[in-house]
């Protein structure tokens, strides 16, 4: 009986470890990219309006206005702020 009421422990402390080495791996991502003020510098500077700024894989998701006011959903380069191909679908 003992082993078994072990288990869930061992559970949780898995999932703590993994959680923590998440954490880690997350500090570290932060320190390469680019800080949220200095990507709307930059996408700002080409001419567009910042309207939202999302970390999504591994990119940073922005939706944002030409200067004839489209919205615009683009990835950037963390690092860079560069514009990066999506996928092209053809039919």
């Amino acid at each position: 009986m003992k082993a078994f009421s072990s288990l869930p422990a061992l559970g949780l402390l898995a999932g703590l470890s993994l959680a923590g080495g998440a954490a880690v791996a997350q500090n570290a991502q932060d320190k390469t990219w680019m800080s949220i003020g200095d990507l709307a510098a930059a996408v700002e500077a080409q001419g567009y309006t910042l309207v939202e700024v999302e970390r999504d894989d591994g990119v940073y998701e922005v939706n944002m206005l030409d200067p004839q006011g489209y919205r615009i959903e683009a990835h950037l380069d963390p690092t860079t702020g560069e514009r990066l191909q999506g996928p092209r679908w053809d039919d």
